[in-house]
């Protein structure tokens, strides 16, 4: 059994939410404050049978923003479960909560109590003056009432009973978590968890205390002891007297298998070590041990007839881990079988995860947070979603973390904008959130649709050439009389299919703006041979940095002048690698002089 729906409803930064999730590892990212921890809070609230009432009851500061207690409102946290049928203890479990074929809803509101909803009625309360004192919490089942059009007077009549409830097993990983003291402490090791779920026998058990007690006899009968239990006896005797003296020794107490199973500690040996503490460890290979230990805990109980379902809940399973180890510990996630939801921050977890697997939350203007599983909400068709999927890696994976997104075509772009910018427009993007992606293409339609309004609601801009094309290799040609050979600047098509797509899914989130030729020819401009000309000496081009310098120093260009010039950047970035040419031009910034307006433009657009 698994979450299929989650809905939350004016509870802390949602004002509504309403995503699907998969049965087995869902990713919740988004930046800081957008509310990854209040989702797994809430999922506790409604399923955590363990949870302390305590926590369920709110204050004022967990409505969301803008939300006016005075008036009757409600926080509602519902979930819709599923893939119980023909599971005996998993039936029982939802069975008053069914509302069709194998679909169970539960829901948390908290509202106006009894009494406030029967004194609004008959009007001996006002509307405008309630308080926090007048709310209640509720635990029902829905009764196939929709949880997201659910008004705060309608009624939830079959209660949860926690007893029931009990059954569905949570377990709940913080961000801040101690993994080394909680291996130490019998409550919260997973090696307890583990010697629940073995099931033992009455047989097994006698046996092991039969050991224990075999052992602690022959530690009694050791002269070193004896001594001691005399000694202790001797000086008792001596300060009480006779009269009150009682008889005590020294040795082992009769072992029970409680007792025995919190005397079992975690040993560990490896290069060198032998039965060591796992304090021996560092913070990471500790966090990979435990949430090892978990997962077992999980499979062996989904074997037991009497598990009903399960959830694990983890705050950045990522946590002081070795980049390959993310990937290693997160694909034992998603092949665990079991349901897990964790928030993350890091883009090597991403770079692995479906699409489907992930829910993006992105804070808006209303300080309220937006929410999407983008290969459903943005219409993403098969084709496209698996095209992302394959260039989503660690790096392009940046754009769902991002605040804001500048894509580009390649490297050049990425070596040379931001520091444009910074000496030009006096805009720092990193500091501003602003992360500029190369997708290694043209193929921007995809990621086009990712941002729109109920996507990633969050902007993006394209920085496009004008041709939109991918080259064929046959503009590389080099000259003899040249340290780089001649080419022509790609010019834009009239009516570019390709453009006229992209121009089409403008919006508020989402905007294209393009030069006419190429990066490079519409940055070669007067104002900047001067930096060209230091990466061309640099790079070994030494006749090209002296013809731009030249270029550069004179009083004017006329058009076949400044073409020629334009030319000798575009032809000695091919020839050197366009990437290498720029990323050795960006050096040089402080000599830079112009931005192209489409660039300034996409900057003062996304930055708003």
């Amino acid at each position: 059994m698994h979450i299929q729906r989650l809905i939350i409803r004016n509870f802390r930064a949602f004002r509504h939410l309403d995503v699907t999730l998969q049965s087995g590892l869902t990713c919740l990212i988004g930046a800081n404050n957008t509310g990854k921890t209040t989702v797994l809070q809430a999922l506790r609230m409604v399923l955590d049978a363990n949870l302390p009432f305590s926590h369920r009851q709110l204050s004022r500061e967990d409505f969301s923003s803008g939300v006016d207690i005075t008036q009757p409102e409600q926080i509602i946290i519902a979930v819709e479960l599923a893939g119980f049928k023909d599971r005996v203890e998993a039936e029982a479990l939802v069975s008053d909560w069914v509302i069709r074929d194998d679909v169970a809803s539960l829901c948390y509101r908290f509202r106006p109590n009894r009494a406030a909803r029967a004194a609004l009625t008959d009007g001996t309360k006002l509307a405008g003056s309630l308080n926090i004192g007048d709310y209640e919490w509720q635990l029902a089942g829905t009764g196939g009432k929709d949880p997201a059009k659910l008004k705060w007077d309608d009624e939830l009549t079959t209660v949860v009973r926690f007893e029931r409830l009990s059954a569905f097993h949570i377990t709940f990983l913080q961000a801040l978590r101690d993994v080394e003291e909680d291996l130490r402490r019998t409550r919260y090791s997973p090696l307890a968890k583990l010697l629940d779920v073995a099931n033992l026998s009455e047989a097994k058990k006698e046996a092991l205390l039969t050991q224990v007690r075999a052992a602690n006899a022959e530690i009694t009968k050791d002269d070193a002891v004896k001594t001691l239990g005399t000694s202790i006896r001797t000086s008792l005797k001596s300060t009480l007297g006779d009269t009150f003296a009682f008889d005590v020794d020294v040795g082992v107490s009769d072992p029970t298998f409680a007792a025995l199973a919190r005397s079992l500690v975690l040993l560990l040996t490896s290069k060198g070590l032998v039965n060591a503490d796992p304090a021996r460890n560092g913070l990471g290979l500790n966090n990979a041990l435990y949430i090892s230990m978990l997962l077992e805990v999980f499979r062996q109980r989904t074997a037991q007839p009497n598990i009903a379902g399960q959830l694990l809940l983890v705050e950045e399973p990522e946590a002081h881990l070795h980049p390959e180890l993310q990937r290693i510990v997160f694909g034992s996630l998603q092949r665990s079988g079991c349901q897990t939801i964790a928030t993350t921050h890091s883009t090597h977890v991403t770079s692995l995860a479906p699409l489907k697997n992930i829910v993006v939350l992105t804070s808006n203007d209303t300080a309220a947070t937006a929410s999407v599983v983008p290969c459903t909400g943005c219409g993403l068709t098969d084709s496209e979603e698996r095209d992302l999927e394959r260039y989503l890696d660690a790096t392009r994976s940046t754009l769902l973390f991002a605040h804001r997104v500048i894509l580009v075509e390649g490297m050049s772009e990425v070596f040379l904008i931001p520091p444009l910018v910074k000496k030009l427009m006096d805009v720092d993007l990193q500091r501003e959130g602003i992360s500029v992606i190369a997708i290694h293409g043209t193929h921007f339609l995809s990621y086009a649709k990712l941002f729109q309004r109920d996507g990633i609601e969050k902007r993006c801009v394209v920085i496009t050439d004008g041709d939109l094309k991918p080259r064929d290799g046959s503009d590389t040609k080099a000259d003899d009389d040249d340290d780089g050979g001649d080419g022509e600047d790609g010019k834009a098509d009239v009516g570019n299919p390709v453009l006229v797509d992209l121009n089409a899914k403008e919006g508020p989130y989402f905007k294209v703006l393009n030069c006419v030729t190429t990066f490079e020819s519409t940055l070669a401009t007067k104002g900047n041979l001067t930096m060209f000309a230091h990466a061309a000496r640099q790079l070994g081009a030494v006749r090209v940095a002296a013809e731009l310098d030249h270029a550069a120093a004179m009083a004017t260009l006329d058009a076949a002048q400044a073409a020629k010039a334009s030319t000798k950047v575009l032809n000695t970035a091919l020839r050197f690698g366009k990437a290498r040419y720029a990323q050795v031009a960006s050096e040089y910034v402080e000599h830079a002089r112009d931005l192209p307006e489409y660039i300034s433009a996409a900057v003062s657009w996304v930055r708003q």
